[in-house]
């Protein structure tokens, strides 16, 4: 097992539940797609090159002192057992592609983890910022810090005329994917989310599910983010991205509010019976301690649930995640054992710290 804090602390910074529009917006996230001119994009490396560039990286000062931004851990992400990865990909710190790759691959990223660096991913470099609620202009401020800081000692592939140059040509321009983490139970009860998030596209935005493209919207949850990099400036991008998001959370409230109003028993009947059951249940499969974690976090935001705050909802969402589980046991579980496990660490976080 790896010494990394961030392999071995089941919390982050993005999951603290605070920030502007916090009880809808889980999250914030920018991050920046760089190459270096000097080797050819990472589908086409060697696995010498690959290690080439990833000593490139290494050899950046890690303390502030000597880089100008921030203390910075480097892991060498090849010498890592999968499932210690894989906590990194629940965290949001790396995607599951760099987890799962038999190449070699890196991570720079700093003690709160709200700026990490994947290195040997699609792209030679994708710095990644998250923070908690409505945030993309502070997670822009500490992208953006990042990618001038490797600057000084990776200067980046950049044509005057396209922008810079990614591994995907959709990425091409600013390099750009800024997104929201949202919370939208009303809008899924009142069938109104798939309409709404349909009619993203026009705008150059697309809605995709917890982890990221090709994924589902588990417990209600949703990340919006642009679809267009070429031809806008980042500022255009970000003031875009925060006027779609205004207009969900909108939209949100206000579906709450007429639940609230026209079926309050139907919606409290919903969030006590979740309540009851996550405080309760002996055994809990995911999908269905995500669902009910999702009614609790809506009763909780609505002022019916006491107790229950948005960390303990976010970090409730890590803590099930069966590679969490299989960490957390110190075992490889069968499927009845996780979610008996799942359950009692459910039951105990609900009752203080107290599995009965």
């Amino acid at each position: 097992m790896s010494e990394y804090r961030a392999f071995n602390t089941m919390s982050s910074y993005w999951m603290e539940g605070t920030g502007r529009d916090s009880d809808i917006v889980i999250s914030s996230r920018v991050r920046l797609a760089r190459n270096s001119p000097d080797y050819p994009f990472p589908e086409r490396l060697s696995l010498q090159q690959e290690r080439e560039f990833l000593n490139t990286v290494a050899a950046i000062p890690k303390t502030k002192a000597g880089n100008g931004l921030e203390d910075l851990d480097f892991i060498d992400l090849s010498l890592v057992p999968k499932e210690e990865k894989m906590v990194l990909v629940e965290k949001h710190q790396i995607s599951p592609a760099l987890a799962l790759s038999e190449g070699v691959g890196g991570l720079l990223i700093n003690g709160a983890e709200t700026l990490s660096v994947m290195i040997n991913e699609e792209d030679h470099l994708r710095i990644q910022s998250i923070y908690p609620g409505l945030s993309v202009s502070q997670c822009w401020e500490k992208a953006s810090a990042a990618d001038d800081m490797l600057a000084r000692y990776i200067p980046p592939a950049f044509s005057e005329r396209w922008g810079y140059l990614t591994s995907c040509p959709s990425n091409t321009g600013t390099g750009m994917r800024a997104s929201v983490m949202m919370h939208l139970p009303a809008l899924m009860m009142t069938g109104r989310v798939e309409a709404l998030m349909n009619n993203l596209g026009k705008y150059g935005f697309t809605c995709r599910g917890l982890y990221g493209e090709g994924t589902e919207g588990k417990g209600n949850l949703f990340q919006v983010s642009n679809q267009i990099t070429l031809g806008l400036s980042e500022e255009e991008i970000l003031s875009d991205l925060a006027d779609i998001a205004s207009e969900i959370i909108s939209n949100e409230r206000e579906m709450r509010k007429t639940l609230l109003e026209n079926e309050r028993f139907r919606l409290e009947d919903l969030i006590f019976r979740a309540e009851a059951i996550l405080k309760n249940a002996r055994l809990i499969e995911i999908g269905e301690a995500f669902s009910m974690l999702s009614s609790l976090r809506l009763g909780s935001d609505l002022g019916l649930v006491k107790g229950f705050s948005a960390k303990e909802f976010n970090r409730l969402l890590l803590l099930m995640q069966p590679v969490i589980l299989n960490k957390l046991s110190k075992e490889n579980l069968t499927k009845d054992q996780m979610m008996k496990y799942r359950a009692d660490l459910i039951r105990g976080e609900l009752k203080g710290g107290e599995v009965l």
